[in-house]
């Protein structure tokens, strides 16, 4: 199989499993492979296929905030189209060292992983595996803007908010 054929079925599979917002398990469905052209693909590819995308796509937004120095954690959290499905979308605000101007870029979109934990403790592990995964510091953060204020605020009253030395700006919802 040519190079440009194997990258088009991983694209393939990629879109459909998207676009038709299928499990990943769906890829070794035999009934979705028999009704599929392109050569079967394993769960484990696809994750893989999937996370080295992102990869690649990091690279260059964490190398612009590292330029950057320091930068703005922004994060919204919302109810999807009236269903009870939360998202979570989490910005990067920072200064461009090259142009001098303000720029924010997105580092994470997702639906709540567990719905039943909304607390702030699931906020904050977010936002470390995010850094993580854009090979940032907490260090570089210096202010958190929240528009999910209920659970930033209930965890800095009891106590249990751990980034203690970044400020917190007001949250738009009062």
């Amino acid at each position: 199989m040519a190079n440009n054929q194997k990258e088009e079925g991983n694209h393939n599979w990629t879109r459909w499993i998207a676009n038709r917002n299928q499990p990943l398990l769906e890829v070794e469905n035999k009934m979705t492979r028999d009704m599929f052209k392109n050569k079967p693909m394993a769960v484990k590819t696809l994750r893989k296929l999937i996370l080295g995308t992102a990869n690649e796509a990091m690279k260059p937004i964490s190398e612009e905030l590292h330029k950057a120095g320091h930068f703005t954690l922004i994060v919204d959290g919302w109810t999807c189209d009236g269903t009870s499905a939360h998202c979570i979308a989490i910005f990067a605000g920072f200064i461009n060292p090259k142009t001098g101007e303000h720029e924010e870029v997105l580092l994470a979109i997702q639906p709540a992983l567990n719905e039943e934990d909304m607390g702030a403790e699931a906020y904050i592990a977010l936002l470390e595996s995010t850094l993580e995964m854009c090979g940032l510091d907490r260090t570089m953060v210096i202010a958190l803007f929240v528009t999910i204020a209920r659970q930033i605020r209930a965890s800095r009253s009891s106590g249990t908010f751990p980034w203690q030395a970044v400020p917190r700006i007001a949250s738009t919802l009062q």
